[in-house]
Formats: C-alpha cells, sequence, structure tokens
C-alpha cells in the first residue's frame, strides 16, 4: 500500500487534533509562566524599534510570546518547522 500525500495530511491533522485540548492547557501555564521571563525583552524591543516594527520569531511554539509581543504593539510573524 502506498500512502499519498492527502493520507499524510489527514493523519498529521487528526494527531494535532487529538493533542489541541492539552497543548492550550500547556499555553495558559506557560503564558503565567513565561510573562516575567519574556516581559523585559518586550520592553527592550519597544525602547530599541518601537511600536509597530515587526518581530520575526523562528521556533513559536504554542505563541505565548508572540501575543506578549503583538499586545505590546509590535507586528509579529511566527514561523515553526
Amino acid at each position: 500500500m502506498t500512502l499519498t500525500e492527502s493520507d499524510y495530511i489527514s493523519a498529521n491533522r487528526l494527531a494535532y487534533d487529538a493533542l489541541a485540548d492539552e497543548y492550550r492547557k500547556r499555553a495558559s501555564a506557560d503564558r503565567v509562566k513565561d510573562t516575567p521571563l519574556v516581559a523585559p525583552f518586550v520592553s527592550y524591543l519597544m525602547k530599541r524599534f518601537g511600536r509597530g516594527s515587526r518581530v520575526l520569531d523562528i521556533g513559536p511554539g504554542n505563541g505565548v510570546n508572540l501575543e506578549m509581543f503583538r499586545q505590546a504593539g509590535l507586528r509579529v510573524v511566527g514561523v515553526d518547522i
């Protein structure tokens, strides 16, 4: 049996859907844990580059840091492989 690209995409989607609730729970915990660690960096970015500057987060994981950047007024893009 040969799997098609569509088969791989479907299997990947099913795996991510099965983990979605747990991932959401972890994101909430990460937000609480990461805020005091990331806030000084957000402050630095704002002072150095200013509101509306673009930020590229490579490997953003659950996006907690991206959300903090966005809330501070930065324009964000996250890329995960």
